[in-house]
């Protein structure tokens, strides 16, 4: 969700996490314009 431009605290609700820290410790990392490669293999979002 990061990769395609979801807010990180709409991720951190979605996943469950009470702490920000968490969500943005395995997440912040994959920024929105990341590997467009990647993220063409996501089927459902053509």
């Amino acid at each position: 969700m990061v990769i395609v431009g979801v807010p990180l605290r709409r991720v951190q609700l979605l996943a469950g996490h009470s702490d920000y820290a968490t969500t943005d410790k395995y997440y912040a990392h994959l920024p929105p314009e990341g590997d467009d490669g990647a993220v063409a293999k996501l089927n459902f979002l053509r």
